[in-house]
Parts: C-alpha cells; structure tokens; sequence
C-alpha cells in the first residue's frame, strides 16, 4: 500500500492500488482506485468528496490514463485518530494535525504538532508516552510538542 506524499503527485493509481491518506483532520483513511464509468463519478470519488485540493492532481479520467479507463477512489477504511491512540513508535510531522476526544466522544478536538523545546502547552502533559516528542528521539532533530487548533489546523 502507498502512503501519500507530495512527491508522487500527480497521482497515478492503477485498478485495485490502495493507498493511505492522512487527513487534514487527522482520520487516516485507506483508498482503493476502482474502474469507474459513471458519469458523476466524482460524486463518489473521495478526493472529489473530500475538498483536500488535490481533485487535479489525481488522474483519473481515460484522457489522463496510460490504460485508458476512468477511476474513482473509494473508501476502503477510516481509522480515527484519539489522544489515547496515537500509534507508539510512529513520528509524526511538524504541522501534522490529528483528531483527538478528550472527555465526550461526542465533541471531537484537534491538536497540531508544532516545533517547540517545552512541554508548556502541549495537550499530552501526563499521557505522552506514545509520543516521539524530543530532539534525540526524533530523525529531523526537532522537538515537537502538541498543540490544540481548530479543525483547519489554526492554533488555537
């Protein structure tokens, strides 16, 4: 499976790839490229659906195509990000935002990973074990704390 990244843009899928995308509201979700003819298939397509911007980057339509067929990418799996599930051993970007529910599972909150040298603020003080946050445990060198933004990933 693929993991998007800004170097394989433009996107160019073959019938049956999968790939992983993290949202800006931190869900990561699992796509599957199928062969579609609907005339209004970015109705259902998810990059069509879900206003991350990259709807013209995605090649999907038999002019674009090397195989000549039409595709859409569907929904395979969603896996929502809580506080108390980010995933133990992953680094996580500066600027990454993720979906996190503290106390109702009712109102999410989002939180962005900012570079920062303290701890002040930072929304996993007392439950950070599952966070690669300090300069020496990182590859880029950066200490990084967890911020609480809105859902556009502006500080709040």
């Amino acid at each position: 499976m693929k993991k998007l990244d800004l170097s394989m843009l433009p996107i160019d899928l073959k019938v049956g790839e999968e790939m992983e995308v993290l949202t800006p509201k931190g869900d990561k979700v699992t796509v599957r490229c199928i062969e579609d003819k609907r005339g209004n298939m970015c109705d259902y397509c998810f990059f069509g659906d879900s206003g991350l911007g990259f709807c013209n980057q995605v090649k999907c339509n038999i002019a674009e195509r090397e195989t000549k067929d039409s595709v859409s990418f569907q929904v395979v799996k969603t896996k929502r990000k809580r506080i108390k599930d980010l995933e133990s051993g992953k680094e996580y970007k500066v600027g990454d935002v993720v979906r996190y529910f503290k106390g109702s599972l009712y109102f999410p909150k989002y939180a962005k990973f900012v570079e920062s040298s303290t701890c002040n603020g930072c929304i996993s003080v007392g439950d950070c074990r599952n966070i690669i946050c300090g300069e020496r445990e990182r590859r880029d060198g950066k200490s990084v704390a967890l911020l609480p933004c809105n859902e556009k990933g502006e500080l709040l």
